[in-house]
C-alpha cells in the first residue's frame, strides 16, 4: 500500500469514527430528553443530527483536506488533513460526552469554550505535521490547515449543533 492510499484510508477511518461517535452522543442526548440551547429546525434535533453527522463529518474532513492541500500547494497525500480533522472531532465528542457524564448537560457550554479551541489546535498541529512531511513549511502548513478547517466549519457547521 502506498503512503498516499494509507493516508486516504486513515482520513476515511478517522472521520468515519468521529461521525459514529458524535452520532452515538446525539442519540444518547436525545434519549435523555435534551435539546440544544438555541433554536433548531425541528423538534428532537439530536435525533436528526445523529443521522447528519454520519455524512457531514466525513464530508467536512475531506473539504478541509482539499482546501488545505490547495492552499499549501501539496497535491499529495490526500487524507492527511482529513485524518487530523477526524481526530479533532473525535476528541471534541469524547470531551463532550465525559463532561456531560461528570458535570451534567448544563455545563457543556463552559466546557466548549475550552475544548473547541483545544481541538482546533490539535487539528492544525496534526494536519500541519502531515503537510510538513511532504515538504511544506510549518507556517504555510499550519495556515493552510486552519483555512481548510474554517472552510469545513463554515460549510457544514450550520447543519450541526
Amino acid at each position: 500500500m502506498t503512503t498516499a492510499s494509507r493516508e486516504l484510508r486513515q482520513g476515511l477511518v478517522a472521520s468515519g469514527v468521529a461521525g459514529l461517535a458524535w452520532s452515538a452522543l446525539c442519540v444518547a442526548l436525545d434519549q435523555a430528553g435534551h435539546t440544544p440551547s438555541g433554536p433548531t429546525l425541528v423538534d428532537r434535533w439530536y435525533r436528526v443530527q445523529a443521522v447528519l453527522v454520519l455524512v457531514v463529518v466525513p464530508l467536512q474532513a475531506f473539504l478541509a483536506d482539499g482546501v488545505a492541500r490547495w492552499v499549501a500547494r501539496a497535491p499529495e497525500p490526500r487524507g492527511v488533513v482529513a485524518r487530523a480533522y477526524g481526530m479533532g472531532v473525535l476528541v471534541f465528542v469524547l470531551v463532550d460526552a465525559l463532561a456531560w457524564a461528570v458535570l451534567g448537560f448544563d455545563k457543556l457550554g463552559p466546557v466548549l469554550v475550552v475544548s473547541a479551541p483545544g481541538c482546533l489546535l490539535l487539528m492544525v498541529a496534526v494536519g500541519a505535521r502531515g503537510l510538513v512531511g511532504v515538504g511544506v513549511g510549518w507556517a504555510r502548513a499550519a495556515g493552510a490547515v486552519l483555512l481548510g478547517v474554517l472552510a469545513a466549519v463554515v460549510v457544514g457547521g450550520p447543519l450541526l449543533r
